[in-house]
């Protein structure tokens, strides 16, 4: 994997590791519903976001805790992936984390019980004196486009007039599901060009099957937003469907 000198993207992945990423993509898995991060510079553990409703959560996690000690092993000099299987474990085991809130002076100590974890992985608020869904994609698993356009709808017969989408700290998944998610907007045109290691570009168009190419459209993203979550942005730009707001 070394041989291929790339940066950050592609990786070896035991079997036990494999079958954790599955069930990520699959939208279920056992933990305690956290998304991390490593900060490039201090090499910190970083607590992107946590699961609605998930053990984290209920604990009282929240984004930009930084995660110090996993079950009385420190998480300095180590990587995203050791802290990752530090935390992982069985249904109804408990791990215990030392977090450092942001802005509070002392750590805090945390015990949380693993748990199997359906991730909602499409959240619709509306925000009725304004006619605006915010939707909030989480992950792109399979069946998010089917969620997605379950949210719309809804939105729409509560009198949604404009759509916000956010895809700030989605670290991506299904290329086949960012495909379906730009459809849904795009009538015709490419979600994005496949180029091989010979230089020969192959278009890849969207499936032609819409739900709505009007309603008034604003991407959200940030630093965290990854592989098919820019996708997603990337292409609604290209297609001029809708604004990006950025950091």
């Amino acid at each position: 994997v070394s041989s291929l000198h790339d940066k950050g993207h592609t990786y070896f992945l035991t079997p036990a590791q494999s079958k954790v990423f599955d069930q990520r993509e699959s939208g279920k898995y056992i933990g305690i519903g956290i998304n991390l991060t490593q900060d490039t510079t201090s090499k910190k553990i970083i607590i992107t976001s946590t699961i609605n409703k998930s053990p984290a959560a209920n604990a009282g996690l929240r984004r930009n805790d930084i995660i110090l000690s996993v079950n009385g092993t420190t998480t300095q000099g180590k990587n995203l992936d050791d802290v990752s299987k530090l935390i992982t474990g069985n249904v109804g085991t408990s791990v215990t984390l030392i977090i450092q809130h942001q802005g509070a002076a002392q750590p805090q100590t945390f015990h949380i019980v693993r748990a199997e974890i359906a991730q909602q992985i499409v959240i619709m608020h509306y925000i009725a004196q304004d006619h605006i869904a915010h939707i909030q994609i989480e992950q792109f698993a399979d069946g998010t486009s089917d969620q997605l356009k379950d949210a719309i709808n809804q939105a729409k017969s509560m009198g949604a007039t404009k759509i916000i989408l956010d895809l700030r700290n989605n670290g991506g998944g299904s290329v086949q599901e960012a495909i379906n998610t730009v459809s849904d907007f795009v009538k015709s045109g490419n979600v994005y060009l496949d180029k091989d290691k010979n230089g020969n570009i192959t278009p890849v168009g969207v499936t032609g099957t819409t739900l709505d190419t009007r309603i008034p459209l604003v991407v959200l993203v940030n630093e965290n937003s990854a592989s098919a979550a820019e996708i997603v942005p990337g292409s609604l730009k290209d297609n001029v469907r809708a604004t990006l707001i950025g950091t």
